[in-house]
């Protein structure tokens, strides 16, 4: 009964995994094309105001794919416990999937900044999250640069425009920071690691 029950579990949270990873891409691919369109819009004259809009979509896009991210790792450390138990039942290593995830994606425990591995810079799940991060850092500078360049001539019909910049900056920075505290202190990580090792650890 009990290892039917973990093989269950273990078929959730790998379809939470290949769901999570569908939702990621979805979405930024979503928002990529809104950008898009915002973009090509604040070049028409009676709509050059749009471009403000867009620091706000990429730093949201950024939110919301760390979001995703962070529901891949829980799935991915509850499935790695799933597998140690079942193995440790049939004593003898029958599942190693969490074992090549780690070798191909990254290690579960490794440091990093959402997908970035400090350990292993040049692997491809950092240099596709370093893609996306990059371009995206790219597009919201030069948002921003072009909303500098509008706001003398709204602020006048529209007074809050004058707060744009720096609360766009400190709104941005904001966000980064906890994604940093969050991510590279993995203090959530923890706490569930602690709980699954215990479970794996208890005697059936």
């Amino acid at each position: 009964m009990m290892e039917r029950e973990i093989h269950a579990q273990l078929r959730r949270m790998r379809a939470l995994n290949f769901r999570y990873h569908a939702l990621f891409f979805r979405y930024i691919n979503f928002w990529i094309a809104i950008v898009a369109l915002l973009l090509v819009a604040s070049l028409l004259p009676p709509l050059h105001a749009t471009i403000l809009l867009v620091p706000y979509i990429i730093l949201y896009a950024a939110m919301q794919g760390a979001f995703h991210f962070h529901y891949i790792i829980l799935a991915r450390r509850y499935a790695r416990a799933l597998e140690q138990k079942l193995n440790a039942l049939n004593g003898y290593e029958a599942l190693i999937a969490h074992q090549l995830e780690d070798a191909y994606l990254f290690p579960l425990d490794a440091s990093r900044f959402v997908g970035v591995n400090f350990g292993n810079v040049l692997s491809f799940f950092t240099a596709i999250t370093l893609h996306y991060g990059i371009a995206g850092t790219v597009l919201w500078a030069l948002a921003l640069y072009r909303a500098a360049q509008l706001i003398p001539s709204l602020a006048p019909h529209f007074a809050p425009l004058h707060f744009y910049i720096p609360v766009t900056l400190a709104w941005t920075l904001a966000n980064m920071a906890y994604l940093a505290w969050y991510f590279i202190g993995q203090r959530d990580e923890k706490r569930v690691e602690q709980i699954l090792t215990r479970w794996v650890e208890e005697p059936a």
